[in-house]
Formats: C-alpha cells, sequence, structure tokens
C-alpha cells in the first residue's frame, strides 16, 4: 500500500503504473493482482485507509474532549456501534502479502 501511496504521489493517478507500483514493493505484477483487481482497486483502499484514519482522529479527539461525566459508558461516539468501517463494495480487493 505504502509503494502504491508513494508512486501515486510522485507520478499521479494516470501515469501510475502497476509495474512501477509492485516494482517499489518488492513485487511482481502477478503478486500485484493477486491482491487488487486493477490500479482503480488499489487507489480505492488507499482512499478506504486514509478515510478511516480521519474518522479515528476524529474520535480520539471527541473522546479527549469529552468531559469525564458525559456520555454514557461503553459509548461509542462514532454511532457505528461497533461496526468496521467500509462500504462493501470493494468486496473483490484481497489483503496484501505480509
Amino acid at each position: 500500500m505504502l509503494a502504491a501511496e508513494q508512486t501515486f504521489a510522485r507520478d499521479g493517478y494516470e501515469a501510475a503504473r502497476l509495474e512501477d507500483i509492485a516494482a517499489r514493493a518488492g513485487y511482481t505484477r502477478g503478486a500485484f493482482y493477486a491482491n487488487f483487481d486493477s490500479k482503480e482497486d488499489i487507489f480505492f483502499a488507499l482512499l478506504e485507509q486514509w478515510v478511516a484514519q480521519q474518522i479515528a482522529e476524529v474520535n480520539e479527539k471527541i473522546c479527549e474532549a469529552r468531559p469525564a461525566a458525559g456520555g454514557a459508558a461503553g459509548e461509542d461516539p462514532s454511532g457505528t456501534r461497533g461496526e468496521k468501517g467500509g462500504s462493501g463494495t470493494r468486496s473483490r480487493r484481497r489483503s496484501p502479502p505480509r
């Protein structure tokens, strides 16, 4: 994911090549396709990761700002009731190798 982020930042989405992303990550193009269906797929995975990080930071700030007596014990400030983030629309994406 970091390799894709760096390649998109350096080259822009249109100019970024899957071969460059895979090479930067130390993998082959085939390994890329074993984990993502397309360049668009990894771009959306990066976007989902960034949005989840932003939500986590906002929730942390809300918890820090909440007075000790405010809010019910165990209340989830995000309102998601423990649900994982993500829309589920990118179901074909697989986790990258570690």
